[in-house]
């Protein structure tokens, strides 16, 4: 099996997740999740069932799991936790700060910010981001379920395409794509599809599950889980920058209010 990032052969086999798997219990099946450290770029990456994506088929649900009035019950749930415990709020304010520092460093200044949230899912992160009225948010969001939600109970404009699909050329202040990466099979495509949208002082975030959860926690930590085809660290987004010819301007590793080991990493037009 070759890497699924730079697709060469030199890999190491890691080890096989040995967690709780929600996605093939779903499809009530008994699979040997195996991972691997590609030895050119430092990703690891996974070998996925190969029925992986019949998870995704129901488009009366989220995730496999969330139908219209559970994905409410979810997003209100998140959005209602105190602050401190709360990973999306921590997201938000970091994002926010390095926005602010980047657009300092660029000498950057306008008093409304265009945003796209790319895979915004239940939208928490927009809902919380547009209580900072310098940001007018934009959604992109595949799952019709979701997409939905997005646009109807939360009042953001939602766009259910992909990027590939959409005139978007120089057009957002501000990308941000959050545990999104982990589950594209083709994530330099995307990340230049981003980066044509972004404005030329722009910034691109992303957030994603961390090596470290394995090196600190163990083949059972749910980074690892089905659905996840990639898991990156420092090395392995900095190789992903460089090729879709994004300049890296800051990567960092956090442990969330959640337990969670994340990674996140922001960048501009080179």
């Amino acid at each position: 099996m070759k890497c699924l990032m730079c697709s060469t052969d030199q890999r190491m086999k890691k080890f096989t997740y040995n967690g709780l798997d929600p996605y093939m219990d779903k499809l009530g099946v008994d699979f040997d999740l195996n991972w691997y450290e590609c030895g050119e770029c430092g990703v690891y990456f996974s070998k996925q069932h190969h029925n992986i994506d019949q998870v995704y088929e129901d488009e009366l649900l989220y995730d496999g799991s969330y139908d219209k009035h559970q994905i409410i019950e979810r997003c209100n749930k998140i959005l209602s936790l105190p602050k401190s415990n709360s990973d999306n709020y921590s997201r938000v304010n970091r994002c926010v700060e390095h926005f602010d520092q980047y657009r300092k460093l660029r000498d950057y200044h306008s008093e409304l910010y265009d945003v796209l949230d790319i895979g915004a899912g239940l939208g928490v992160f927009l809902e919380e981001l547009k209580k900072d009225l310098r940001f007018q948010v934009k959604a992109l969001e595949l799952n019709k379920v979701a997409a939905y939600h997005i646009q109807e109970n939360l009042n953001i404009k939602t766009y259910q395409n992909f990027m590939q699909q959409l005139d978007f050329d120089c057009a957002f202040d501000l990308i941000t794509l959050n545990r999104v990466i982990e589950h594209i099979k083709t994530p330099i495509e995307v990340m230049i599809s981003a980066r044509k949208a972004l404005k030329y002082n722009g910034l691109i975030y992303i957030e994603l599950p961390d090596t470290l959860s394995f090196t600190l926690d163990g083949d059972s930590n749910e980074a690892f889980a089905s659905g996840h085809y990639m898991v990156y660290g420092p090395r392995a987004i900095e190789y992903l920058f460089e090729k879709a010819e994004i300049e890296l301007y800051a990567i960092n590793r956090v442990k969330e209010p959640s337990g969670k080991y994340t990674l996140y990493a922001l960048g501009g037009k080179e």
